[in-house]
């Protein structure tokens, strides 16, 4: 059996998505803050992502203006995984 959209939202919503403004209007993500990690005496360091629908994002693109809470951000990049989810990596 396949998902369809409304399963996607539903399974955002479930992960504790937050609404994302962009200029065309709203949608609904994950989001993933960015993180570092310090190991032995190393720094990794990650960029801020989205995890959103396809459908949902597939008109944006680079340094689209996207505003999570209070938090302001630009498209990066998009990745598309071919299962009707996209990864939006961000930056400020």
């Amino acid at each position: 059996m396949f998902e369809s959209d409304a399963d996607r939202l539903a399974m955002i919503q479930g992960l504790g998505g937050q609404l994302v403004l962009s200029p065309d209007g709203e949608f609904w993500a994950v989001f993933e803050r960015p993180s570092a990690l310090s190991l032995d005496g190393s720094v990794e360091t990650r960029q801020p992502v989205l995890i959103a629908r396809t459908a949902d994002v597939e008109a944006l693109t680079k340094d689209t203006p996207l505003s999570i809470g209070t938090e302001e951000f630009r498209i990066k990049r998009l990745e598309p995984d071919g299962t009707g989810m996209t990864t939006i990596i961000l930056r400020r």
